[in-house]
């Protein structure tokens, strides 16, 4: 038999694809959104790419807010796994789909995996316990922000700043690889004697403050850092520079000031091989590195 068309089945499906199509919430992510605030300024977005191409110099006015925006830049590249010049090229033509998808992406899988991070998480508050670290509290300094280490697991996995110096700590816990977010260690002043391996997996950290400790060797995988800018290992013990630190593009400063072991690096009777020496030749020939001796 024929139906005649009903009218409310029409008024329904309109309905239904009015619910449909409703605005999704958009992708928040902080870093993402102070990035974006900076960047709508076209002089700051300019110095990041003359920045990106070795052009160091910054013009005074505008230079907190580039620092600022490099330390973002190293942050969110990490989480996204992009270059550099695909974050400025989003802020300069307001495409930002692809990173939100991408920062979406990352955000899944630390949610996913942070039930899986319990036994990891219950070692750094082990570590942390061990030597009594304070709390996390605020911390006023150009890049770090917090100090001390959460004991809650949640603030954990937000964690930014890994603060805890001259403390008596004579081991990094290498559990630390699995904070997603960490975006600087500075544990100077203690008594650490090893860099874990497992750390250099970590891609979201800017800067390693790791000076006046008993440190021998530089760990070989240094070179998975991408996200590194500066190192400073100033008054260890070192006797090795791994070849994949050249690998590391956007390092920026490497100090290695005053050795325990009494020679300068760069001078015959520093205790390391010919490769290393090669090594730190080639590091000091780069224009847009400092590099401490």
């Amino acid at each position: 038999m024929f139906c005649p068309h009903i009218p409310q089945c029409s008024g329904d499906f309109n309905m239904f694809n009015i619910f449909n199509n409703r605005k999704q919430p958009e992708f928040r992510d902080a870093d993402l959104d102070r990035f974006k605030e900076l960047t709508r300024d076209p002089r700051v977005l300019d110095a990041l790419y003359k920045f990106d191409l070795g052009i160091t110099r910054l013009p005074l006015d505008i230079s907190f807010q580039v620092q600022e925006c490099i330390q973002l830049s190293n942050i969110l590249t990490g989480k996204c796994q992009i270059m550099s010049t695909a974050l400025f090229d989003a802020a300069k033509s307001g495409q930002w789909q692809s990173v939100h998808d991408r920062l979406s992406t990352f955000q899944k899988y630390q949610d996913s995996h942070q039930s899986q991070n319990d036994s990891h998480l219950d070692k750094i508050i082990e570590w942390a316990n061990k030597y009594a670290l304070p709390e996390l509290s605020p911390f006023n300094t150009p890049f770090y922000k917090t100090t001390g280490i959460p004991r809650n697991k949640k603030d954990l996995m937000s964690l930014r700043f890994i603060h805890a110096t001259n403390a008596g700590i004579d081991e990094i816990p290498e559990e630390i690889a699995y904070l997603p977010n960490i975006q600087g260690i500075c544990l100077s002043g203690n008594r650490i004697r090893e860099i874990p391996e497992k750390i250099c997996e970590m891609s979201t950290v800017v800067m390693l403050d790791l000076d006046d400790n008993l440190i021998k060797y530089i760990p070989e995988n240094i070179g998975n850092m991408i996200s590194l800018n500066q190192i400073d290992l100033d008054e260890n013990d070192i006797s090795n520079i791994p070849k994949s630190i050249l690998r590391l593009e956007r390092l920026s400063a490497l100090r290695l000031r005053k050795q325990k072991h009494g020679h300068p690096l760069h001078y015959q009777a520093a205790p390391l091989d010919d490769a290393s020496q090669r090594i730190l030749a080639s590091l000091s020939s780069r224009q847009n590195l400092r590099l401490f001796l």
